[in-house]
């Protein structure tokens, strides 16, 4: 199922944006907030994330408050992913913040990548 949802991901990344994609965001959209468990909700962020879509950035960010890090972390890999420079400016103060380490990490690797100002 999880590849399912990555390979999802990346055919939305070329579909015009009709009636097909926004119900596959749709999808996805209720999954990462919604699935079974937490690492449910994680691959579903990483297929937000692999459809290259900035616009799905608004629908990501509310996921950096989860409650289980794992869902923390792959929303801070697609939010850094989809809209790196409000990423950026969010990330300084969550990287001091944050207390799982894995999330740290991730917030990190986002930072790291992103290109320079």
């Amino acid at each position: 199922a999880d590849t399912a949802l990555l390979a999802l991901g990346a055919l939305g990344s070329s579909l015009p944006r009709d009636a097909h994609y926004t119900n596959l965001v749709d999808g996805l959209r209720a999954i990462a907030y919604g699935g079974a468990d937490a690492g449910e909700r994680s691959c579903a962020l990483a297929a937000i994330a692999n459809t290259g879509d900035a616009a799905l950035a608004p629908d990501v960010q509310p996921l950096l408050d989860a409650a289980e890090p794992a869902v923390r972390r792959a929303a801070a890999k697609a939010y850094g992913t989809l809209a790196p420079a409000a990423a950026a400016t969010e990330f300084g103060p969550r990287l001091r913040s944050e207390r799982a380490s894995t999330v740290r990490a991730a917030i990190a690797a986002s930072l790291r990548s992103m290109p320079n100002p």
